[in-house]
């Protein structure tokens, strides 16, 4: 399946098992941009408004409605939520590492410290382009939030 490189990757909220042989597919008015896939009615609309709020070849004068900016952002929220799930595990793991690693090891606990900081800095990372896409307070969980931003 095809999907807009500026889009996330579809969740599996958003996937639906029982359309193999009908997949359901969008198509951009702007650029003629193609996905087709097993998505539900609703990820379909969401996914195709959302390609169409950012495509490159949308007319300036073709202003964005307010359900298309919503779609955007809500498209974003998962994908950004997705990414920040898989990095509090990583985090967490590391963090695991870190305190079963022999005391005396000071190479591999530097390696683990490097790491954890490195999964910081993306998680922060991935909280700046949640304020950069102009999404709210409520896009995450507490738990996930960085204590750089608190």
């Amino acid at each position: 399946m095809p999907y807009d490189q500026t889009l996330p990757i579809p969740a599996a909220a958003d996937l639906d098992d029982r359309r193999t042989e009908d997949p359901a597919w969008w198509s951009c008015r702007y650029c003629g941009f193609t996905e087709s896939g097993p998505l539900t009615t609703d990820a379909e609309a969401r996914r195709c408004a959302a390609h169409e709020y950012q495509c490159p070849k949308r007319p300036a004068d073709d202003i964005p409605w307010q359900y298309e900016r919503a779609a955007y952002q809500f498209v974003h929220a998962a994908g950004l939520r997705r990414e920040l799930v898989m990095l509090s595990c990583n985090l967490e793991y590391r963090r695991e590492l870190l305190r079963h690693t022999w005391f005396f090891d000071f190479s591999g606990r530097r390696a683990h410290r490097v790491a954890i900081d490195d999964l910081s800095g993306r998680v922060v990372g991935v909280h700046a382009r949640a304020l950069a896409l102009g999404l709210g307070d409520g896009w995450d969980d507490q738990h996930f939030h960085p204590s750089a931003l608190r």
